[in-house]
C-alpha cells in the first residue's frame, strides 16, 4: 500500500509526457501544412537571362546583365588569366572576353561568329561571357528557385558560382552568381593586364 502513490505519480507523469509528445507532433504537422500552403500561394517572381553553354542551360539575374552583343573578333590580352580569351573595344571601353567552358565544363566554348556575348559586371569589372545560344529573358516564380547559398557556405559541395537551381516544367537551369566567375587572384591579374595594355597603348 505504501508504494501506491508512487505508482500513480509515475502513471500521471507518463500521461503528461504522452500529451506533450502528441501536441509537439500536431504542431510539427501544422508547421508543414503552413509551409506548404505558403509555397503554393507565393506568386512573387524574378527575371533572368538564360543561355546555353556546352548544351546545358544557365541563367543570370536580369539585373546583372548590361547588354547582349553579337560575337566579334577580339584582340589578345597578354598576362590575362587563362579563361580571359581577349578584349574587344565596346564603344571606347575595353571589354574582357570570358570563355566559361573550362569553368562550367571541361573544354572551352568555341568562339565562332554564331556565339553571343552576355555582358555582366563581375565584382566591379564589366566582362563579356561567351555563350553558345541566348534563350532570352524569362520570369519564374520564386518558389521554383532552389536556393543553395546556405549549403554552399557550409559545405562547398558545388562550384562557388552556383547560386541555385531553377526547376520549371521539367527544365533544370543553373543560376549563376556573376561575382564568383573570377577568383580574387584572377581579378587582380586581369586588372594588371588591362592597366599594362592601357600604358602600352598610350606609349
Amino acid at each position: 500500500m505504501a508504494q501506491e502513490p508512487t505508482t500513480k505519480s509515475t502513471g500521471a507523469k507518463r500521461e503528461i509526457l504522452d500529451r506533450i509528445n502528441a501536441l509537439e507532433s500536431s504542431l510539427a504537422e501544422l508547421r508543414r501544412e503552413l509551409t506548404t500552403t505558403a509555397d503554393k500561394t507565393d506568386t512573387s517572381t524574378f527575371d533572368v537571362l538564360s543561355f546555353v553553354i556546352k548544351e546545358k542551360s544557365y541563367a543570370v539575374f536580369l539585373s546583372d546583365v548590361a547588354e547582349v552583343l553579337r560575337m566579334v573578333k577580339y584582340s589578345p590580352l597578354p598576362k590575362a588569366p587563362p579563361d580571359i580569351q581577349g578584349v574587344i573595344n565596346c564603344r571606347g571601353l575595353m571589354l574582357p572576353i570570358l570563355n566559361p567552358g573550362t569553368i562550367f565544363a571541361d573544354a572551352a566554348v568555341e568562339s565562332s561568329l554564331n556565339a553571343s556575348l552576355v555582358v555582366v559586371t563581375c565584382a566591379g569589372q564589366r566582362i563579356a561571357i561567351i555563350v553558345e545560344q541566348v534563350l532570352g529573358v524569362q520570369s519564374f516564380l520564386s518558389r521554383e528557385l532552389v536556393d543553395v547559398s546556405a549549403e554552399q557556405k557550409a559545405h562547398r559541395t558545388l562550384p562557388p558560382f552556383i547560386l541555385g537551381f531553377i526547376k520549371h516544367m521539367g527544365a533544370h537551369i543553373s543560376l549563376i552568381d556573376v561575382n564568383q566567375l573570377l577568383r580574387f587572384e584572377d581579378r587582380r591579374a586581369l586588372d594588371s593586364a588591362l592597366r599594362e595594355r592601357d600604358e602600352w597603348g598610350q606609349g
